[in-house]
Formats: C-alpha cells, sequence, structure tokens
C-alpha cells in the first residue's frame, strides 16, 4: 500500500499525526487480498492473516465495550431492553460497513478482485470487519486508551447514529399509538431533550 493512501486514511480518519501508519495498512488488507497474492509464501499469508484478524478481534472487543458504557452513561433511562436493542444495531454488520463507507474505507482497502461481484451481504461483512480492524488500529495508536477512543467513536459516528436510532424508534410509535400525547410525556420524563423535524440529522437525543 502506498504512502499517499495511508495519509489519505488518516486524513479520513480525522487523525493526521497517526505515528504507526504500519497498523492501518493491515487494517486495511484484507484476507482474501492477500491469499490472492502469488509473490507470498503460505507462512507469510498466514502471518499476515493473523495481524489483521487480531485488529479485528481487538476492534470488535473495543467497540462493544464502549457502546456499552456510551449508551449506559447516557441514555440509561431507556431502559435496558431498549438499549440492548439500540447496542445490537450500532455494533450490527449493516451499521459497520455504512461507517466504513462514510470513511471511504472501501475505496482504501485491498480488497480481494471479486469485491465488486460478491453479494451485498457479503460486501458488508467484509467492509465491517475492515472497520473494525481500524478501530483495532487506532485503539493501539491511543495506547488502549478507552475514554480517548470513546471521544472519537462518539463525535464521529456514535452520537449521530444513536439520534437516527431513536428518530426511527420515536417516529414508529407516533405512527401506531393513538394516543400521541402518551408517548410524548413518556419521552419527556426521560429528561432526553429532543426535536421533532423531517431531516434526518436533525438532532434528536441529548445528553
Amino acid at each position: 500500500m502506498k504512502k499517499a493512501k495511508i495519509e489519505a486514511v488518516k486524513k479520513a480518519i480525522a487523525l493526521p499525526n497517526f505515528k504507526h501508519g504500519f497498523l492501518l495498512k493491515i487494517a486495511l488488507t484484507h484476507p482474501d487480498y492477500i491469499y490472492q497474492q502469488i509473490n507470498l509464501d503460505r507462512l507469510e499469508k498466514e502471518r499476515l492473516f493473523l495481524e489483521y484478524q487480531g485488529l479485528v478481534d481487538l476492534g470488535s472487543a473495543a467497540l462493544a465495550r464502549i457502546v456499552s458504557n456510551y449508551l449506559s452513561s447516557r441514555f440509561r433511562k431507556l431502559g435496558d431492553a431498549t438499549l440492548t436493542i439500540i447496542k445490537s444495531d450500532l455494533v450490527s454488520r449493516e451499521m459497520l460497513a455504512k461507517f466504513a463507507r462514510e470513511l471511504k474505507l472501501n475505496k482504501f482497502a485491498m480488497l480481494p478482485e471479486s469485491y465488486n461481484w460478491k453479494h451485498k451481504n457479503e460486501q458488508q461483512k467484509i467492509l465491517a470487519g475492515i472497520f473494525e480492524a481500524v478501530l483495532g488500529a487506532i485503539y493501539l495508536e491511543f495506547n488502549r486508551d478507552l475514554a480517548r477512543m470513546e471521544k472519537w467513536l462518539g463525535d464521529r459516528f456514535l452520537e449521530r447514529a444513536v439520534n437516527n436510532l431513536l428518530a426511527d424508534v420515536f417516529t414508529a410509535e407516533l405512527e401506531e399509538t393513538e394516543a400521541d400525547f402518551q408517548l410524548l410525556s413518556w419521552v419527556e420524563s426521560l429528561g432526553i431533550p429532543y426535536l421533532r423535524c423531517s431531516d434526518r440529522d436533525c438532532p434528536l437525543a441529548g445528553y
């Protein structure tokens, strides 16, 4: 992977001073691409795969913990059931693939030749893994500082994603209930500021 592309990734993730560029290179090199390289022997391919998978596992673990902390510290009044649903949506393959595309990781990553012909679900799986690997790289860059990692994730993705998920919940409830005032009273009792508007980018959830 060329240095210029690594620099572009640093800019995309808003970390231009990212010191360990080799971690980003590992995170953005998908195993299917690795195994297509005829110039690499089996042991080298296995080593690169393990490095990539290690970042994926690290990023996945950090993400799960950060999302739990983020939701419980800000939206505890929503209740465990609702928070569990929101967490499930936030860490879903579909959501992580969306985050990856927002960072243009699908353009930066070293993907297998067959990627463009794969089913949408398979593409999402690949992009979700790459996003988790990048999270793992960032986590190591931050010296395993979860608070710093949560700040980065919150500013870049979580705040807006949670707002949109809550908007979907409230909108669905408003459409289905015949007593809107009861739902609105419930929302107000939670102490979560919100705005009702048609713009999906309009902030709904407060802190």
